[in-house]
């Protein structure tokens, strides 16, 4: 039987795809790296409209776990695995460089597929002709990589390289979608690969107060909603972050509460109803 899967990477960009089978029906992709956490309910929403199914029409979850910058990924893992368990599946985690193996046919002999690691790096895979991965993921300056192998993927253009004709420019959540089957289960513990650019958690929780101090104050001056809905947004951002990835956390709750009760409306637009 030919169910519907649903694919979901912020890896790079966002994207999103919707297969039934190995039936591509939808691919999108929206390529703001700043913009994972605005545009990834709605762009599935969308995505449902437009292969006319409903989200609970959605029978296993498909998701990108990196290797990507901290920020973004955690978006993407976050909901995938929130959004499989709200319909009792199992998540199908898979390592985003696959995906754009995946995306790279006929290619002769070995070959390289590379994302932008930030901080002058690349995160890069190498691949044998059927797309089997045989070195990475890894994480290293572009003069590291791999010499006289076809190179693609995202991360060429943005740290000077010159990408082989023919290869993926973005990665294509319709191929994850329609052939999670085909590449291997790499767990759902985020591929980041470095420790994120961050400060202590208490540090962030102290500095967050402080923010929504001043927010508070501004808002109670000019009674500007837009405050108010700031202050809810940084809310969810904190209970985003990694200890609340459990799928049984109150995080899960939250998100099924809103998808019940706001069908239609993405979970993040919905969430102060579900406070």
């Amino acid at each position: 039987m030919n169910i519907i899967v649903l694919g979901i990477d912020t890896s790079t960009a966002v994207s999103v795809g919707l297969a039934r089978g190995s039936e591509v029906l939808v691919s999108l992709h929206y390529d703001d790296p700043r913009a994972h956490a605005e545009q990834l309910m709605p762009l599935i929403h969308r995505g449902c409209e437009e292969a006319g199914i409903a989200l609970t029409d959605i029978a296993e979850v498909a998701i990108g776990v990196g290797p990507g910058p901290y920020t973004g990924l955690r978006v993407g893992v976050a909901t995938g695995r929130v959004l499989a368990h709200l319909a009792g599946l199992t998540p199908h985690p898979v390592c985003s460089l696959d995906i754009l193996a995946r995306q790279w046919a006929g290619v002769d002999g070995e070959f390289v597929v590379c994302t932008d690691a930030r901080r002058h790096e690349l995160y890069w895979a190498r691949y044998d002709a059927s797309g089997h991965r045989l070195d990475g993921p890894n994480v290293t300056r572009p003069e590291d990589l791999p010499k006289d192998l076809p190179i693609g993927g995202p991360g060429c253009l943005v740290r000077g390289l010159t990408p082989t004709p023919g290869s993926p420019e973005h990665l294509d959540a319709g191929v994850l979608a329609a052939s999670w089957q085909a590449m291997p289960d790499v767990g759902l513990e985020p591929l980041y690969l470095r420790d994120p650019d961050a400060m202590p958690r208490h540090v962030r929780r102290s500095m967050l107060n402080g923010i929504r101090d001043l927010n508070t104050m501004r808002h109670q001056q000019t009674g500007d909603p837009e405050i108010e809905t700031r202050i809810k947004q940084y809310e969810m951002a904190w209970r985003m972050l990694p200890d609340a990835w459990n799928a049984g956390s109150d995080l899960c709750q939250r998100i099924l509460c809103c998808l019940k009760k706001n069908a239609g409306r993405s979970c993040f637009e919905a969430s102060g109803d579900c406070q």
